[in-house]
């Protein structure tokens, strides 16, 4: 059966000079044999070198042993080191490291298109400089893929969710912080506006709360695109629930797999695995009927959420 794999690494913070684990975590996925490796940004280590470009070399060349092509978007605290006066300097630093002219990108692999997304707004930020911005240029650039791809199943990488994806976060620290979703403070429903608009979006993958994969939600299917979390496999100091997980999407002409590489016990979780019954391209039929539509969610464990039904059925 034909299949194609990837996977999507959550944040992996990867210190400066020392890649403390990291040797242990690229075998691992070296093992999965993926035809490509997505990075949802945050390359670097927290502390002094946060962001730099020493730091950002650094990581490059850590994930540079992975045997399949990876490539990775802009987190938000790839933007932070203070040596850079402005953003435009962080996102070249940032486009030098990896050897990209943009700090987003497209690449195809077996049935889909990947399109990643970066955070390319830090210092004028007001109301906090880590909220995840994606500019006029930026957003431009994404329709006019999306146009171009018309009728080919996108999926996206990106540093956060959109608001109203229903997947996993974490509201006390980064929603009231104001740095939850993109654009949390520049009118975030711009971005699921996109997404509503253009069916051939199917899936939207991001990281950013260093969470695992065990939760209900840590994928949520909203509008018919799949929006999925993507946890670190990095260190303790790391995350935040004990997990060290990365996910891998397999492909198949008739279904979709999401599974969960365990770093820690060398295994796939199958707990956390979750497999989509349909194709990619009935999920892109569907999703292209209903564009346009108010869509009423069906299933009664939605509908209901186990209350007596009253009224209509």
């Amino acid at each position: 059966m034909d299949k194609t794999r990837i996977v999507v690494m959550g944040d992996p913070h990867i210190e400066y000079p020392v890649a403390d684990g990291w040797d242990e975590i690229i075998a691992d996925i070296n093992v999965l044999k993926p035809d490509k490796v997505f990075v949802v940004g945050d390359l670097t280590g927290y502390g002094p070198f946060i962001g730099t470009h020493e730091a950002t070399v650094h990581a490059v060349k850590v994930l540079n042993q992975l045997k399949a092509p990876w490539y990775s978007i802009i987190g938000n605290h790839d933007m932070e080191a203070k040596v850079f006066a402005t953003d435009e300097e962080a996102v070249q630093s940032f486009c030098k490291a990896v050897g990209r002219e943009t700090p987003w990108f497209r690449t195809e692999v077996g049935p889909i298109a990947v399109l990643g997304l970066s955070t390319t707004f830090f210092r004028p930020n007001t109301v906090i400089k880590h909220e995840v911005v994606f500019e006029d240029e930026q957003l431009a650039w994404f329709e006019e893929q999306l146009h171009e791809l018309e009728g080919k199943p996108i999926f996206v990488i990106a540093h956060n969710p959109p608001v109203g994806s229903g997947v996993i976060t974490i509201p006390e620290l980064h929603a009231q912080g104001g740095n939850m979703v993109v654009n949390q403070n520049r009118c975030p429903g711009r971005i699921m506006n996109i997404v509503w608009r253009h069916p051939n979006i199917l899936a939207w993958f991001s990281g950013h709360n260093h969470l695992g994969h065990f939760y209900r939600n840590s994928i949520a299917v909203t509008l018919g695109v799949h929006f999925v979390h993507c946890g670190a496999a990095g260190s303790v100091s790391r995350h935040r629930d004990g997990c060290r997980h990365t996910r891998i999407v397999d492909m198949y002409p008739e279904h979709m797999d999401i599974l969960t590489f365990d770093h820690a016990t060398k295994q796939m979780e199958d707990r956390c695995a979750y497999q989509e019954p349909h194709s990619l391209q009935a999920l892109l039929d569907w999703r292209t009927e209903q564009k346009g539509k108010v869509y009423i969610p069906r299933d009664p464990e939605t509908l209901r959420q186990g209350l007596p039904v009253t009224g209509h059925a």
